[in-house]
Protein backbone atom coordinates (compact mmCIF):
# COMPACT_ATOMS: atom_id res chain seq x y z
CA UNK A 1 0.00 0.00 0.00
CA UNK A 2 1.52 3.19 -0.70
CA UNK A 3 2.49 5.81 1.81
CA UNK A 4 1.42 9.09 1.24
CA UNK A 5 3.55 11.93 2.30
CA UNK A 6 2.27 15.02 1.51
CA UNK A 7 -0.06 17.07 -0.40
CA UNK A 8 0.15 18.72 -3.50
CA UNK A 9 -2.28 20.45 -6.24
CA UNK A 10 -2.17 18.83 -9.23
CA UNK A 11 -0.74 20.66 -12.24
CA UNK A 12 -3.61 22.79 -13.15
CA UNK A 13 -4.50 23.66 -9.55
CA UNK A 14 -8.06 22.20 -9.80
CA UNK A 15 -7.40 19.39 -6.96
CA UNK A 16 -5.66 18.68 -3.59
CA UNK A 17 -4.32 15.24 -3.92
CA UNK A 18 -2.25 13.35 -1.66
CA UNK A 19 1.01 12.07 -3.26
CA UNK A 20 3.82 9.56 -2.96
CA UNK A 21 7.48 9.97 -2.58
CA UNK A 22 8.15 11.87 -5.91
CA UNK A 23 5.04 14.01 -5.95
CA UNK A 24 3.96 12.48 -9.17
CA UNK A 25 0.53 11.60 -10.25
CA UNK A 26 0.83 7.80 -11.58
CA UNK A 27 -1.35 6.19 -13.64
CA UNK A 28 -1.91 2.46 -15.05
CA UNK A 29 -4.09 2.27 -17.81
CA UNK A 30 -5.00 -1.13 -20.10
CA UNK A 31 -6.09 -0.67 -24.25
CA UNK A 32 -7.68 -2.80 -25.96
CA UNK A 33 -9.92 -2.74 -29.42
CA UNK A 34 -11.67 -4.84 -31.08
CA UNK A 35 -9.13 -6.33 -33.62
CA UNK A 36 -6.37 -5.66 -31.14
CA UNK A 37 -4.24 -3.83 -33.55
CA UNK A 38 -4.02 -0.23 -34.82
CA UNK A 39 -6.08 1.41 -32.05
CA UNK A 40 -4.41 -0.41 -29.05
CA UNK A 41 -1.04 0.71 -29.65
CA UNK A 42 -2.17 4.37 -31.05
CA UNK A 43 -4.46 4.92 -27.35
CA UNK A 44 -1.56 3.20 -25.55
CA UNK A 45 1.14 5.61 -26.91
CA UNK A 46 -1.33 8.24 -26.66
CA UNK A 47 -2.11 7.97 -23.34
CA UNK A 48 2.06 7.70 -22.44
CA UNK A 49 2.73 10.86 -24.57
CA UNK A 50 0.03 12.96 -22.46
CA UNK A 51 1.34 11.77 -19.23
CA UNK A 52 4.76 12.34 -20.29
CA UNK A 53 3.51 16.39 -21.00
CA UNK A 54 2.15 16.40 -17.45
CA UNK A 55 4.62 15.12 -15.69
CA UNK A 56 2.66 11.89 -14.75
CA UNK A 57 4.12 8.97 -14.67
CA UNK A 58 2.14 6.06 -16.50
CA UNK A 59 2.65 2.45 -17.40
CA UNK A 60 0.05 0.92 -20.02
CA UNK A 61 -0.90 -2.69 -20.65
CA UNK A 62 -1.74 -2.79 -24.80
CA UNK A 63 -3.94 -6.12 -24.94
CA UNK A 64 -3.39 -6.43 -28.15
CA UNK A 65 -3.67 -9.42 -31.22
CA UNK A 66 -0.13 -11.01 -30.37
CA UNK A 67 -0.74 -10.65 -26.31
CA UNK A 68 -0.27 -8.72 -23.64
CA UNK A 69 2.49 -6.22 -23.85
CA UNK A 70 3.56 -3.84 -20.82
CA UNK A 71 1.58 -5.91 -18.79
CA UNK A 72 0.66 -4.62 -14.92
CA UNK A 73 2.18 -5.80 -12.55
CA UNK A 74 0.45 -5.62 -8.89
CA UNK A 75 2.74 -3.08 -7.53
CA UNK A 76 2.10 -0.86 -10.52
CA UNK A 77 -1.91 -0.89 -9.56
CA UNK A 78 -0.77 -0.72 -5.98
CA UNK A 79 0.69 2.58 -6.34
CA UNK A 80 -1.68 4.18 -8.87
CA UNK A 81 -3.08 7.10 -8.15
CA UNK A 82 -5.70 6.23 -11.25
CA UNK A 83 -6.37 3.51 -13.74
CA UNK A 84 -7.40 4.51 -17.16
CA UNK A 85 -9.55 1.47 -19.35
CA UNK A 86 -9.54 2.55 -22.89
CA UNK A 87 -11.45 -0.33 -24.45
CA UNK A 88 -14.35 -1.21 -26.86
CA UNK A 89 -14.02 -5.00 -26.04
CA UNK A 90 -13.69 -6.74 -22.32
CA UNK A 91 -10.32 -6.30 -21.10
CA UNK A 92 -8.46 -8.89 -19.72
CA UNK A 93 -8.43 -8.90 -15.54
CA UNK A 94 -10.47 -5.91 -15.02
CA UNK A 95 -10.67 -7.84 -11.43
CA UNK A 96 -7.03 -6.28 -10.64
CA UNK A 97 -8.58 -2.66 -10.20
CA UNK A 98 -10.65 -3.52 -7.45
CA UNK A 99 -10.65 -0.66 -5.03
CA UNK A 100 -9.42 1.24 -7.17
CA UNK A 101 -10.61 5.25 -8.79
CA UNK A 102 -11.50 3.79 -12.58
CA UNK A 103 -12.03 5.91 -15.52
CA UNK A 104 -13.84 3.17 -18.34
CA UNK A 105 -14.15 5.01 -21.78
CA UNK A 106 -14.24 4.11 -25.47
CA UNK A 107 -10.72 3.94 -26.75
CA UNK A 108 -11.57 6.47 -29.87
CA UNK A 109 -11.64 9.36 -26.61
CA UNK A 110 -7.99 8.47 -26.02
CA UNK A 111 -7.48 8.87 -29.34
CA UNK A 112 -8.97 12.17 -29.77
CA UNK A 113 -8.05 14.49 -26.33
CA UNK A 114 -5.81 11.77 -23.87
CA UNK A 115 -4.46 14.44 -21.89
CA UNK A 116 -7.81 16.19 -21.70
CA UNK A 117 -8.54 12.87 -20.37
CA UNK A 118 -5.65 12.45 -17.97
CA UNK A 119 -6.25 16.09 -16.40
CA UNK A 120 -10.25 15.00 -16.07
CA UNK A 121 -9.45 12.03 -14.17
CA UNK A 122 -9.81 13.72 -10.40
CA UNK A 123 -13.56 14.19 -11.13
CA UNK A 124 -14.16 11.33 -13.61
CA UNK A 125 -12.76 8.30 -12.15
CA UNK A 126 -15.02 6.34 -9.56
CA UNK A 127 -14.13 3.42 -7.32
CA UNK A 128 -13.99 0.35 -9.21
Amino acid sequence: MQKFTNTTIDPQGLHDRPTGEKGKVKIVGVTKCPVGVAHTYLAAEKLEKAAKELQYEAKIEAQGSQGNENELTPEDIASADYVIVAADVAIEGKERFNGKKVLVLPIKDVIKDANGILQSLPTRAHTY
